[in-house]
């Protein structure tokens, strides 16, 4: 074979090998510092653009009532934590989560996980003040459910205690002075 057939066979099987995968580099500390870069990275395929948008700090009290936090790879939507607090200590229905087909979670008072989601409540005591707060996530690794809920199950954790720190929640209701 000839030089320049061997030319042309290293371009033509050079140009039909896939294109080298890129992978984004993914920040130390995502979601107001909540979460480690290394916990969301497996929720992330391979892309070139990582952005995120989180109202910062993570507050719930005063005019906001809630928080959100997306990462997007090449603009589409790959994790999302959500936090909402509800003023006020009152009979919680939990049937609209429970209707959607989640299986028990034991984390907070309450939880459910699906196969790309958590959600859980936990109700936040201050002095002058008792409020539910609702933490959830959404996200999921292709192909591998279970390593999804296990990666799910232990960020709710994380999450948990990451909103009762910041939000300077009491671990026990204090106690009222006797009369």
């Amino acid at each position: 074979m000839g030089t320049a057939a061997l030319v042309g066979v290293a371009l033509l099987s050079g140009c039909s090998s896939s294109p080298e995968k890129r992978r984004a580099e993914v920040p130390a500390r995502l979601c107001w510092d909540a979460f480690a870069g290394s916990d969301v990275d497996p929720f992330l395929p391979d892309g070139e653009r990582l952005s995120s948008d989180a109202q910062v700090p993570f507050v719930l009290y005063g005019i906001r009532k809630s928080a959100t936090c997306v990462v997007y790879l090449n603009g589409n939507s790959h994790f999302m934590a959500t936090a909402s607090r509800e003023p006020g200590a009152f009979d919680l229905d939990w049937s609209t989560w429970e209707n959607a087909g989640g299986t028990p979670l034991d984390v907070g008072e309450q939880g459910l996980i699906w196969n790309s989601g958590t959600v859980t409540y936990f109700f936040c005591e201050k002095p002058d003040s008792r409020d539910k707060i609702e933490l959830s996530l959404d996200g999921s690794i292709r192909g591998d459910i279970p390593k999804t809920r296990r990666l799910l199950t232990a960020l709710t954790k994380k999450y948990l205690a990451f909103a009762k720190k910041e939000l300077g929640c009491s671990a026990t209701p204090e106690a009222s002075p006797s009369s």
